[in-house]
């Protein structure tokens, strides 16, 4: 086993795949730093509101490149889907931190973020639902709450939670 494991990092084209794997992380750290520094920035408060459109039109070009891939293997749309699944990740985790320190608007633009570089946006629409049940905008969590439904979102017993509590009995919730 040694004398082929060193035969095997010996050969040529497991160098040159070794490289472009090295290369392929490098790209996706480049992809992802000033994204995911802005998205600490829209946490903390500290991100001016032009800074939001950049960042949004950040994770749709991401998003743009996963899918105008020629074939499922192609290196750069594999960097894109893996910058771009980090960056889902950390807006959904820095949303719900927003949400625990009542910061709204931050939690609603966070989770936006991640219904925007989504093949599948239901759990990031269930989010929003949510914060617009803590801040009793019903019109709002109704919609939320459809396009949730429709873009994938799949359990019924996540609308038993506390936030959802206090529209239990309106029609509208009841309908959805």
């Amino acid at each position: 086993a040694q004398k082929e494991l060193h035969a095997l990092r010996g050969d040529k084209r497991y160098r040159n795949a070794q490289k472009q794997e090295l290369s392929a992380a490098e790209e996706q750290r480049h992809a992802t730093s000033e994204p995911s520094e802005a998205i600490q920035e829209l946490a903390d408060g500290k991100l001016p509101p032009e800074d939001l459109m950049a960042l949004r039109s950040a994770f749709t070009n991401l998003l743009q490149r996963t899918r105008t891939s020629h074939h499922g293997e192609d290196m750069q749309a594999l960097i894109a889907r893996r910058a771009l699944s980090g960056l889902v990740v950390q807006a959904l985790e820095s949303g719900q931190s927003a949400i625990d320190q009542k910061q709204f608007d931050a939690a609603l633009h966070l989770f936006d973020l991640a219904v925007s570089g989504s093949e599948n946006p239901g759990w990031g629409h269930y989010q929003r639902a949510r914060v617009y049940a803590m801040t009793a905008d019903k019109k709002h969590m109704v919609t939320e709450l459809k396009q949730a439904f429709a873009g994938g979102f799949r359990d019924p017993d996540a609308l038993e939670s506390q936030e959802f509590q206090p529209f239990h009995s309106d029609p509208e919730f009841q309908n959805v």
